[in-house]
């Protein structure tokens, strides 16, 4: 599963700076299970949104962010060290990002293409065991007289056929 995120870093501080390097960790947060990728729900919207945008009020970091949030699964940034640099006098201003990332649960519901991709596996995992297995069970039992059975012998042979134990 792939989708496109964007992850919001600010940091006020109360001196000009020169550089903020900034650490920390980056999660996913669902509000719902996610869907397959070929749902029409499955992609996020794009955040810029330039092509809808029919006014300056859309295109506010706020409208943007705002519209972001309203999908069911976004990417959180938590701070862990921002490392703000001062400097009175500089005509630049170096960012440095380092989000981490580590191992989460994820609720997924996959699609139909993706559950009869697995089921036949599991058919054949079950049935056909279980099929070699009652069928040994039928030969023994026929085998060792365990239970009674006609015997029909096929062919020009007009024989009366009998019960007995075989």
């Amino acid at each position: 599963w792939s989708t496109n995120a964007t992850a919001i870093v600010q940091h006020t501080a109360g001196t000009p700076g020169s550089a903020l390097d900034f650490l920390g960790d980056v999660e996913l947060r669902q509000r719902d299970v996610l869907l397959p990728i070929s749902a029409p729900t499955a992609n996020p919207p794009r955040l810029l949104g330039l092509e809808g945008a029919t006014s300056v009020d859309q295109l506010r970091v706020g409208a943007i962010a705002e519209r972001y949030m309203a999908y069911p699964a976004t990417v959180h940034v938590r701070p862990r060290y921002p490392l703000w640099q001062s400097a009175l006098h500089t005509s630049t201003f170096t960012a440095s990002i380092a989000l981490h990332t580590s191992p989460q649960v994820i609720e997924f519901q996959p699609g139909i293409a993706e559950m009869l991709k697995f089921a036949w596996v599991q058919y054949i995992a079950f049935f056909l065991p279980l099929y070699y297995i009652l069928r040994f069970i039928k030969w023994f039992a026929a085998s060792n007289q365990i239970t009674p059975c006609r015997v029909v012998v096929e062919g020009r042979q007009q024989k009366r056929l009998t019960d007995h134990d075989f």
